[in-house]
């Protein structure tokens, strides 16, 4: 009786590895699409939860909060978002609105977002925002960002997944984005767009 021993051939071996390869060169864009997902998700929510606190810090306190541009986390400075903010309660009425003055709190301190440092690199840009030493957006003691609840503020989130990067195609852009608006009444409100570029979306 001849016993034959278990195992596996070369070519078994090598059609195990052409199949794994295949796979895995179908299932790496929708991982990749996946996690940038998630990452635009926590993103969004962490800029809006800021911007709802620094409204309600503003109303609390009875002074003006300030979220502002920062990628040193103890004053606003004349940086993208995407590398950081803070948030600070404007005390100080004899100091300069949009920068930290002595003896001005700040209350949160965003570190530089997921994607900053990639290439393309994650974005936030914001339009309407007001100016200073940086680019800041300021919620008065009636929670509101301009007098009389003019205007709008702006924030355009975008990634790699913009139709300006090469190869990428409408499918893959579309709905992509984030489009934070800020009322003149300080109310914020979120939707998804598609980026034309690293720094503009639109519905």
């Amino acid at each position: 009786m001849i016993s034959r021993r278990a195992g596996f051939t070369l070519i078994e071996v090598m059609i195990v590895i052409a199949i794994i390869a295949i796979l895995a060169t179908v299932a790496a864009p929708s991982m990749r699409d996946m996690v940038r997902n998630a990452r635009m998700t926590s993103l969004v929510n962490d800029l809006m939860t800021d911007l709802s606190v620094a409204r309600a810090e503003a109303v609390k306190r009875g002074v003006r909060t300030t979220v502002c541009t920062s990628n040193t986390g103890t004053g606003c400075t004349a940086t993208e978002w995407r590398f950081g903010w803070i948030m600070f309660a404007e005390s100080n009425t004899a100091g300069a609105f949009g920068a930290v003055d002595a003896g001005e709190p700040i209350l949160k301190i965003a570190p530089v977002i997921n994607g900053a440092n990639e290439n393309p690199a994650t974005r936030i840009t914001s339009v309407g925002h007001q100016t200073n030493t940086g680019s800041y957006i300021a919620f008065r003691p009636t929670g509101v960002t301009n007098p009389g609840g003019a205007g709008t503020i702006d924030f355009y989130l975008c990634d790699a997944r913009n139709l300006a990067q090469a190869g990428v195609t409408a499918s893959e852009a579309t709905g992509k984005g984030r489009h934070i608006v800020v009322s003149g009444t300080g109310r914020a409100q979120q939707n998804r767009c598609t980026c034309s570029s690293a720094t503009l979306c639109a519905p």
